[in-house]
């Protein structure tokens, strides 16, 4: 490690913690951390000797990974647009949470576990997807009987689990295409991971069903 890299590592270190504190006591969003990223790649370029030229040759050049998981992402959103804003998505989780009463008390903690998941492919956004679900899932979870944080637990479940193998979710894609692993290279390993982690979510939500996990 030369002297430049130690320069080009202190303006990681020093923009990385303005991130931080911009986060923290700011409140910077996506828009403000995406900019700051920027500046961090062209200020890095600039201290290890990087012409303006030879910077942007290598933005476009690392950007060229990123492009498919980019496109997945806005197609996906495009999709979750209408869905939504076409009252669609309503009614698939209005019938999802009704079919939920049908199912024996056994099960259901799994059954709004798997109904979870089946939305967080049509929903990668936490919020967006517990503003749309748990309206309905609280009504549904007091009139089988089911405390309400079992139906949080579940949600977290369906939420949390399946953002490691949809090609919609925006932070599985860009972590691949950084560490330049394509989505198919990934999921043979996955999938198998992503099987136990249903059954244990599977299990564990059914004993918080039985148990009454509370305590609310």
């Amino acid at each position: 490690m030369n002297g430049r890299h130690l320069v080009v590592l202190g303006v990681v270190v020093g923009l990385f913690s303005l991130l931080i504190y911009g986060g923290i006591q700011w409140k910077w969003g996506l828009n403000q951390s995406a900019a700051l990223f920027i500046w961090m790649a062209i200020l890095g370029g600039l201290c290890y000797g990087f012409s303006p030229n030879k910077i942007a040759i290598e933005f476009i050049d690392g950007a060229k990974k990123l492009t498919f998981g980019a496109l997945i992402i806005g197609f996906a959103r495009a999709i979750s647009i209408i869905l939504t804003d076409g009252h669609i998505l309503d009614t698939v989780v209005f019938y999802l949470g009704g079919a939920l009463g049908a199912l024996p008390s056994l099960i259901q903690g799994t059954g709004m576990f798997l109904t979870q998941l089946i939305v967080n492919g049509l929903i990668t956004s936490g919020s967006g997807q517990a503003a749309a679900t748990m309206p309905i899932m609280f009504p549904v979870a007091d009139m089988i009987g089911m405390t309400r944080q079992t139906a949080i637990l579940a949600f977290n479940f369906g939420d949390g689990l399946s953002n490691y193998i949809l090609p919609t979710s925006s932070a599985l894609m860009g972590f691949l295409a950084v560490a330049n692993i394509r989505y198919d290279q990934w999921m043979p390993y996955m999938w198998k991971l992503f099987l136990i982690w249903i059954v244990t979510g599977s299990v564990l939500v059914t004993v918080a069903n039985l148990t009454g996990y509370g305590p609310f």
